[in-house]
């Protein structure tokens, strides 16, 4: 008893100590842990086994803020996304089924064993990473910065899942075109001073198409990166972001522009299916089904520009009860003069939620249909429903409940994960569900 008593006392102090530093002056440890009893059916494939990130990206955050004088501060965040259940995927390898060594975690590395056995292969400052100050001017920042899409979009549409399961991210809406990607590389941020509750935010990331032939799509050549300016082929990306918070509440509208044309692609490519990226990064890649991802080639000039608009909104009803949801228009037009747009989806989302004392129980729709001609599903439209249910056993612990079941009609799975689409089965059918019952901790 003494033992629990002490080690929650610990916990509270934690607790209090990350409250009191996000607005002050100095160092912080910030993040969450959760992981539970998951299952899979997916393909005509059931998987049971212990899993993560149910109810939110497990990660250790740093946090640091200076007082400049006179209403300023400078400030950074490094964000490590970490696996709490396999040690080899916090290491950047994955154990090949079958063999005794590792192999490293490279883009070729694709065959059934490895992809369905890789967890958040993870190395230091994988996450956010941000560098900026702010005062009474506003807020600037440099560095791999969540996008507006996330913060003004995702975060306000379904505020209790955010990127995890049950709130319809990568599979019925995203925070980029891809509904894959929530940061651009090399990017600078400006946010406006309040007025009134109003927000704006701007987002801006050069493309580049410089990179050499010898290289793979993510700027890798043999096992060395280089991150010197303009030797990885990048997306040039441009976000605005509007948001405004006025009491129970909050509205945001976002509009994201991305240009790859010109720049680094995988030989492999289709006009049947639609192309992606690959996820997390700004470099572009397509590839088909089952195809390994090859070298910049000759198809250089092959190349889309999309555009993303997005429209959240969130009311706070009396009672403990809220309601969220958003709009989201996504088009990806033709990579080659002739071909015709490859995306064209029309998606919506609704979220209920109710809190009372420790309970906390929400219910999801989405829906998600797309009209590009040129697209293997045109005309098709994938829906899901998602359920949660929270328990708090504190102010930073409780035990989590999810269920999300998805029929993918539409192959927005297919668009944003690519070949792992057919590692789980030979069945035609696109019907997914997932779910998890889990502890989450936050600090």
């Amino acid at each position: 008893m003494k033992k629990s008593l002490v080690a929650l006392a610990a916990l509270a102090a934690s607790a209090a100590f990350a409250q009191t530093t996000t607005g002050a002056p100095g160092f912080q440890i910030q993040g969450n842990v959760n992981a539970g009893f998951g299952s899979l059916s997916y393909k005509g494939v059931k998987i049971n086994g212990i899993e993560q990130n149910g109810a939110g990206t497990t990660q250790i955050n740093f946090r640091g803020l200076e007082d400049l004088g006179g209403g300023n501060q400078a400030y950074f965040r490094m964000e490590n996304d970490i696996s709490i259940v396999r040690n080899d995927a916090n290491q950047g390898v994955i154990t090949d089924v079958g063999a005794g060594t590792p192999a490293v975690d490279t883009t070729t590395a694709n065959n059934t064993a490895q992809r369905t056995q890789k967890g958040a292969t993870s190395t230091f400052g994988n996450g956010e990473l941000v560098l900026g100050a702010r005062g009474a001017w506003g807020n600037a920042a440099f560095g791999a910065i969540n996008n507006a899409g996330l913060l003004n979009f995702i975060l306000i549409a379904s505020p209790i899942q955010g990127t995890s399961y049950a709130g319809g991210y990568g599979s019925i809406v995203g925070a980029d075109p891809t509904l894959g990607v929530v940061r651009w590389n090399n990017s600078f941020r400006y946010i406006t001073p309040n007025v009134n509750g109003f927000e704006a935010q701007v987002i801006y990331s050069a493309k580049q198409t410089n990179q050499a032939n010898t290289f793979n799509q993510s700027g890798v050549a043999g096992t060395t990166v280089n991150t010197g300016l303009g030797q990885n082929d990048q997306i040039g990306a441009t976000e605005l972001g509007l948001k405004y918070v006025n009491g129970p509440l909050s509205l945001g509208f976002v509009n994201t522009n991305t240009d790859s044309t010109n720049a680094s692609f995988c030989s492999a490519y289709t006009t049947t299916a639609s192309p992606i990226l690959t996820a997390g990064k700004n470099q572009p890649c397509y590839v088909s089904a089952g195809s390994a991802r090859a070298a910049k080639s000759a198809t250089i000039n092959k190349g889309f520009k999309s555009v993303q608009n997005s429209f959240a909104a969130k009311y706070d009803i009396a009672g403990g009860w809220t309601v969220s949801g958003g709009l989201q228009s996504t088009q990806w037009k033709e990579i080659v003069a002739g071909d015709g747009s490859q995306v064209d989806r029309k998606a919506a989302i609704g979220t209920l939620s109710y809190v009372t004392g420790p309970h906390t129980m929400f219910g999801t729709i989405g829906t998600s249909k797309e009209n590009a001609a040129n697209n293997q599903f045109t005309g098709q439209t994938t829906k899901m429903t998602g359920l949660g249910y929270n328990y708090a056993l504190s102010k930073t612990t409780a035990i989590y409940a999810r269920h999300e079941a998805l029929d993918d009609k539409a192959g927005t799975i297919a668009s944003t994960y690519g070949d792992s689409v057919n590692l789980l089965g030979t069945d035609t059918t696109q019907k997914r569900v997932r779910q998890q019952v889990g502890l989450i901790v936050n600090f």
